[in-house]
């Protein structure tokens, strides 16, 4: 039960909720803890744009070439032989 995503981030949200809710102080003290994992985030989010769209655009590249070039056509290769 504990290997779902959905289920850690709702045991992490009522962890949230109980730790400012009971120790105030305790979460306060947390703050830099919560502001370096958002920043990390926000790194691992510009990377993974970052990299989808340079393959999208290496990907659109590969496929112009492919069909105007049309690699391996009038070849007439039974693939059955091979």
């Amino acid at each position: 039960m504990l290997k779902h995503l959905h289920v850690q981030v709702l045991i992490g949200l009522a962890a949230g909720i109980l730790v400012g809710h009971f120790a105030p102080v305790f979460g306060v003290q947390m703050k830099p803890l919560g502001d370096t994992f958002i920043r990390l985030i926000k790194m691992l989010i510009t990377l993974v744009i970052f990299c989808t769209v340079s393959v999208g655009i290496a990907l659109v590249l590969g496929l112009v070439v492919a069909n105007l070039l049309r690699p391996g056509a009038g070849l007439n290769i039974d693939p059955a032989s091979l």
